[in-house]
Order: C-alpha cells, then sequence, then structure tokens
C-alpha cells in the first residue's frame, strides 16, 4: 500500500478502530475510558499500538496530515494527556510529539515494566542530531495513555 494511503486508511479507522474497546470499571473510565466491554491486551499488543501510533503519527505530523495528526493523537491518549500536548506545542512552537524540526531517523518502542492494570512503554524517535524519549504508561484495557513523561536528550 502507499504511504499516503496507508495513513490515511489509518487516520480513518483511528476514532473506531485502534482502542476500539473500553473498560466497564471506573478505574479505567477515570483514565479516558467510557463504560463498555472490557478487552485486556497484553503489554506486547500494548507496545505494538505503541509503535502503530507512531509510525502513522510521524507522516501526518510532518505535513501529510498535520491537523489529522491532532485528531489521530486525541484517539490516543486521554483529554488530559491531550491538554498538557497542546500547551507545549504553544509554548515551543513545534509538534509536541515529535519536539524537533529534524530529520526523522529511526524508532525504537519497547517494553519497559508491567504490571496487571498498564504497562509501562518506551518510545524513541532519533532524528539527526536528537533523540525525543517518552515513556508511556499504557492500560492493558484499551483505553487511552493516561500518563506521558518526556525524558529526550540531546
Amino acid at each position: 500500500m502507499i504511504p499516503r494511503l496507508r495513513t490515511f486508511t489509518a487516520f480513518a479507522l483511528a476514532a473506531g478502530l485502534l482502542f476500539a474497546a473500553s473498560p466497564a470499571t471506573p478505574a479505567a473510565a477515570a483514565h479516558g475510558a467510557s463504560p463498555a466491554t472490557s478487552v485486556v491486551s497484553t503489554p506486547s499488543e500494548v507496545r505494538d499500538n505503541v509503535q502503530y501510533f507512531f509510525e502513522e503519527y510521524i507522516p501526518m505530523a510532518r505535513g501529510l496530515l498535520p491537523k489529522g495528526a491532532r485528531y489521530f493523537r486525541g484517539q490516543f491518549f486521554t483529554d488530559a494527556v491531550n491538554t498538557e500536548l497542546d500547551r507545549w506545542a504553544d509554548t515551543h512552537h513545534l509538534d509536541p510529539i515529535l519536539r524537533s524540526e529534524e530529520e526523522f531517523v529511526h524508532l525504537s518502542v519497547y517494553i519497559l515494566s508491567s504490571n496487571k492494570t498498564y504497562a509501562t512503554i518506551v518510545a524513541e524517535v532519533n532524528f539527526a542530531s536528537s533523540t525525543t524519549r517518552f515513556y508511556l504508561k499504557v492500560p492493558l484495557d484499551n483505553s487511552r495513555v493516561f500518563e506521558l513523561e518526556d525524558r529526550s536528550t540531546d
């Protein structure tokens, strides 16, 4: 599939398919999920979802669908995390996920730890001379990411 079509397809399906199932627990609802049938993922599946997010988000944010990138991000992160990201973008005048205007070089996503309710996933986005490193707390119940910490290096 050509990259534009793949990205458009991912964008079109993101709202309903990326994290389609939501938990029925009050704790999960506090993390941005709506009441529904609970579906539990493995840490590996959660890592794959994070990998997918970054692989699709990078070309969107780099100009293919910049407004779509914000919408796509909204499907992945809770409202609270998105508000923090929007504030960061307003202050720094850069995309709040990429945090660099340099050429993208490499993406690495791995599991740091997990428990019964969430996995901590590390996503490193490497650019020509810098790395953006995020630690994401991702619920195993397929609700949205409720914590994002930037531990970048230059």
